[in-house]
């Protein structure tokens, strides 16, 4: 009984796959208003650098047919 209730916290505790990626997109989004903020980057650098992920394949845009 005991076993069956440890289970049971532990699957209450994780997160599903969309609650991880909704916190790191909030936390990603979060880093780069800091480092745009603090001129560390500007968007137009993020912007070229995004840029150039997408025309070698190495992110997907909902916009374009390329993916991962």
């Amino acid at each position: 009984m005991e076993e069956e209730n440890k289970q049971e916290e532990m699957q209450e505790e994780e997160m599903s796959i969309e609650d991880v990626v909704s916190e790191n997109n909030v936390v990603l989004n979060t880093l780069i208003d800091l480092l745009i903020e603090k001129n560390v980057i500007s968007e137009e650098e993020l912007q070229k650098k995004l840029d150039e992920l997408d025309e070698e394949n190495l992110i997907s845009d909902p916009h374009h047919e390329k993916a991962i």
